[in-house]
This record gives C-alpha cells, structure tokens and sequence, in this order.
C-alpha cells in the first residue's frame, strides 16, 4: 500500500518489528510460507528428488521468475508453529468446539 501511495509508511509504528533480511517488508509477526509442493503416494521417488532440486535451486534472474514475483523455495518448515497459533485462536479445524 505504501509502494501504490495509498498509505504513508511514516503515519505507522510498527510495534515488535522483526528484522529479516531474508524479507524486506516491514513486519511484526512470524513469516509463514505462501504455498507448499507436496507430492501424493504415486509419485515416483526420483520425480520427486529431481522436482525439489530443481525448486531449491530455481534461479531468480530467469525472467519468468522475475514475472511470476516467486522469491524461491526453502526446505519444509515445521507447520508446528501454526498449528499452535491456530489452536489457540480456536480456528477451524484446530478449534476444540464441535
């Protein structure tokens, strides 16, 4: 919002900032990644080394890259940290009501 003027940065304070120099933006909570690739149960095993060496390794010089605005892949991350924010908002389907 800021970059598109809607929105001076200046007028904010960003309580708790994280400095990430892996993420440029200005933020104050854990960063969570946007999408995962997850291979099903037929998916041969080679297929899937060879796909993740090609994510880890993907370059962000490629134009296409560079149009589709991808940053790069990372090993896995433990989904734990979410699981136990969304337990403790009580957010579906980790919310204890039924």
């Amino acid at each position: 919002m800021h970059r598109e003027k809607k929105i001076n940065i200046k007028n904010f304070e960003i309580i708790d900032q994280v400095k990430n120099s892996n993420y440029p933006e200005l933020h104050s909570t854990a960063l969570y990644p946007e999408w995962y690739l997850i291979a099903g149960p037929s998916v041969e095993e080679k297929l899937i080394r060879d796909f993740k060496q090609i994510t880890l390794n993907i370059n962000p010089e490629l134009s296409v890259v560079k149009q589709t605005h991808i940053q790069g892949f990372v090993e896995p991350l433990s989904m734990e940290p979410l699981i136990e924010l969304l337990t403790t908002l009580e957010i579906a389907p980790f919310s204890n009501s039924n």
